[in-house]
């Protein structure tokens, strides 16, 4: 009799056991469900992505992901996205990741669109590195330097103008051109409108996000052609493109600057450039508008030795 007890207790024991086991397994199986129809809901394309600042940071997308408003962001798939903020960026397999051929940009923040339609994030910070005393963005160093070596091995040298200006440096450029408008005869308003056209208010200006350089070099009209010559032909092949070309200030805002050159990543400036496509086609964003007087808009500040009164 007592081991008949034994018995029974022993089979009870076992199925409590049992039906534990299965209620853990049950509420894993649950939480993984869970999970995954979470991450569908916030990425409807199956990728990773994540807002940071108010723009869009695109790492694996697979489809087109729409934000409340801003420029435009592309994926993997080539389908258009755009960001809450305004600035764009677009993916090749996330942040610091690297293709084949190790072209990608290294940043998340390569492809962000500042222009006059599209302003710099709210908090936005870049992580600054120094190269001949100027500021530049740490993620484009690297490629900076292979670039310019292999530009001394050609016989040219690449000589910095400009580069990352903070946003009281850019209100100071604003404001120097404002002034210079108002010397001129024309009321405050007017000359901001004016100073508009042909400076980028602060929070506007690509070199704020210390991805953009203008390469000069004063005293030696020759030589910087050269450079930009060179430049022209190969930057694309060092992560850079040239910003404002010829022709195409109908979509960027900005008519020729030679010397200005933006950080965008290796396979994305090959693509750019492979392409013949500015930034803002590139992302499918808006196209800037162009002054009605003519006047054209850019960053606004002088390289050394950069012709007329920009080196946007």
């Amino acid at each position: 009799m007592e081991n008949r007890k034994r018995v029974r207790r022993r089979k009870r024991a076992r199925r409590q056991r049992a039906g534990r086991v299965l209620l853990v397994v049950a509420l894993l199986a649950a939480v993984l469900v869970l999970g995954n129809e979470v991450f569908s809901l916030g990425n409807p394309g199956g990728g990773v992505f994540s807002r940071v600042s108010g723009y869009v940071h695109v790492l694996k997308p697979d489809a087109a992901v729409k934000g409340k408003g801003g420029a435009a962001v592309k994926g993997e798939g080539g389908a258009a996205a755009k960001g809450e903020g305004g600035a764009a960026a677009k993916g090749e397999g996330g942040a610091a990741a690297k293709g084949e051929d190790g072209a990608v940009a290294k940043g998340e923040d390569a492809l962000i669109l500042v222009n006059r339609n599209n302003a710099l994030p709210d908090g936005f910070s870049v992580d600054l590195a120094e190269i001949d005393g100027v500021q530049v963005a740490r993620d484009l160093v690297d490629d900076f330097w292979e670039m310019r070596e292999a530009a001394e091995k050609d016989g040219v040298g690449i000589f910095i103008g400009s580069a990352y200006r903070s946003e009281t440096e850019q209100g100071q450029v604003f404001g120097e051109a404002v002034a210079k408008f108002m010397a001129e005869g024309f009321s405050e308003s007017e000359a901001e409108k004016r100073a508009g056209y042909t400076v980028a208010p602060p929070g506007y200006s690509e070199h704020e996000t210390g991805l953009a350089i203008d390469f000069s070099l004063a005293g030696d009209a020759a030589g910087q052609a050269g450079m930009w010559d060179w430049l022209s032909l190969n930057a694309h092949e060092y992560g850079f493109i040239l910003r404002y070309p010829d022709g195409k200030g109908n979509i960027t805002g900005c008519g020729f600057e030679p010397w200005h050159y933006r950080y965008v990543g290796k396979g994305h400036a090959k693509e750019i450039y492979g392409q013949g496509l500015t930034l803002e086609e590139y992302l499918g964003a808006d196209p800037v508008r162009a002054p009605k007087d003519g006047a054209r808009g850019g960053d606004g500040a002088k390289g050394r030795g950069a012709p007329g009164v920009l080196a946007g």
